[in-house]
């Protein structure tokens, strides 16, 4: 889940996330998974914390307890992202396992 806020008081903010497996290889030569995105409309009120959730099936093979890297992106140019891209601070990036 990806927290932030925003002084727009509407609009959708597009996020994309990859992961990858730190697995004792070099970091310079490790592969992302493939990006997953997910969007949010932002709280009509400025300044009121926005929460999307973005559902990774993506992860390296990842197990409980695996050391991992976490590419967080905002994809301000992307056609469905409508907030200026000066207007969104992320808070917090919170990754659950299920």
């Amino acid at each position: 889940r990806v927290k932030y806020v925003s002084s727009a008081t509407s609009g959708t903010v597009v996020w994309s996330t990859e992961f990858v497996k730190l697995d004792g290889n070099d970091i310079d030569s490790l592969t992302y998974d493939t990006a997953v995105t997910g969007s949010g409309t932002v709280n009509a009120t400025s300044g009121i914390p926005t929460t999307t959730t973005i559902t990774n099936t993506n992860l390296s093979s990842l197990a409980a307890g695996d050391a991992y890297i976490l590419k967080l992106s905002r994809l301000g140019n992307d056609s469905a992202d409508t907030v200026d891209s000066n207007d969104v601070q992320l808070l917090v990036a919170e990754v659950r396992s299920k």
